[in-house]
Formats: C-alpha cells, sequence, structure tokens
C-alpha cells in the first residue's frame, strides 16, 4: 500500500515538473517576441529620426536660398533706386549731400530715404549707443547730457557713415527720442513709472524728428 502511494507522489510530481517546463518555454517564447518587438521599435524610431534629419536638412537648404534671393532682390532694388537729389555739401564737391531736418511729424525711416534694412541696422547701432551711454531714457530728449549725445552721435557716425548727410544729426536724435519715448510709455504700462511723472516728462518732447549741432 505504501509502494502504490509513493507511486502516485512521483506520478503528481512528474506532473507538475512537466507544467513548470510548459511555462518556461511558454515565458521564453514571450520574452523572445518582446525583444524582437523592441528591435523592430527601434529600427522604426531609426527610420523616422533619419527622415526627420533629411527634412530638416532640406528646410535649412530651402531656407538659405530663400535669403541669397532675399539679399539678391534687396541688392538689386538698392541699384535701382535714384540718385539723392543734389544739395549743399558739408565739405568739398565729393561730401554727401546734406538732408535738413523736416517739420512736423513725419516718419524717420521716410524722412531719411533709406532702405528698411539700411534703418534696422541704424536703429539698432544707435539703441546700442544709447545704452552704453547711459542716457536716461526716465528723462525727456531736452534733458539729457549733452556731452552724452555728442559721443552717441560721433559713434554713430562712425559706424554708419551715411548719417553725416543729415543736417545736426537731426536722424540720430529722431531715432533716440523715439526709443526712450517708448520705453517710457511701455514703464508706464508696466507700472515701473508712475504716470503723472511720465506725462510730465513726455510733454517736453515736441513730435517729429529733433536734431542737436553737438559733435
Amino acid at each position: 500500500m505504501a509502494r502504490k502511494n509513493l507511486s502516485v507522489q512521483v506520478e503528481e510530481l512528474r506532473a507538475e515538473a512537466e507544467g513548470a517546463q510548459y511555462l518556461i518555454a511558454q515565458l521564453e517564447a514571450q520574452l523572445a517576441a518582446a525583444q524582437t518587438s523592441a528591435e523592430e521599435s527601434a529600427a522604426q524610431a531609426a527610420v523616422a529620426q533619419a527622415e526627420a534629419e533629411e527634412q530638416i536638412a532640406a528646410a535649412n537648404a530651402n531656407t538659405q536660398v530663400a535669403e541669397e534671393a532675399l539679399q539678391a532682390a534687396q541688392e538689386a532694388q538698392q541699384q535701382q533706386q535714384p540718385p539723392p537729389p543734389p544739395g549743399p555739401t558739408a565739405s568739398g564737391t565729393n561730401a554727401l549731400p546734406i538732408i535738413p531736418q523736416p517739420h512736423g511729424n513725419v516718419n524717420i525711416r521716410a524722412a531719411m530715404g533709406i532702405l528698411l534694412a539700411d534703418y534696422q541696422m541704424i536703429l539698432r547701432s544707435v539703441r546700442g549707443l544709447t545704452i552704453v551711454a547711459r542716457l536716461d531714457w526716465t528723462e525727456d530728449y531736452r534733458r539729457q547730457d549733452p556731452d552724452k549725445l555728442s559721443m552717441v552721435f560721433r559713434a554713430a557716425r562712425e559706424e554708419h557713415p551715411i548719417l553725416k548727410q543729415y543736417q545736426n544729426n537731426w536722424a540720430t536724435a529722431a531715432i533716440i527720442r523715439q526709443y526712450m519715448s517708448n520705453k517710457r510709455k511701455h514703464a508706464v504700462k508696466r507700472g515701473y513709472i508712475e504716470k503723472r511723472s511720465y506725462r510730465r516728462r513726455n510733454d517736453h518732447d515736441a513730435p517729429g524728428p529733433a536734431g542737436s549741432s553737438a559733435v
């Protein structure tokens, strides 16, 4: 009787072992499938990345072509600009014609008679020089230090010789005035400056370009 029970236990253990081996085989198959899926996903990601890099390279190339075309168009437009009318010169026959200060509230670039790209470069330079000279933008233009203004005028003319033709530096002065006025308006809007103080200061600034005979 004991031998029979032992045989039954052996058969049961053998069945359990076979079941465990079957389960292990299933798990190994699932692991292999997961590894294959991961490898396929990695391959797909690599293909997608390569395609994205190709698209970025093509977009950069198109951008460069567009910029070159724009530059060529601007150069062609500049060449087609009529020469400035003759006028009084600062000194000698080879000097730039002097452009007098316009009256009233006018568009600065239109009054200067230059291309937008050239005007934007001058804007950046004059604004940078205004910051370097530490002009007080919280005060109106007429209260600025004349020595600091003279320094800005000289540096601006050296960087952009075309500014020499605007009588008494009126173009540079108009850009400075506009820049400081915009900063004050922004400061009032943000609450950095009291509104009354801003109005009192801004009332001293007459509209339109204004120059200075400072050198």
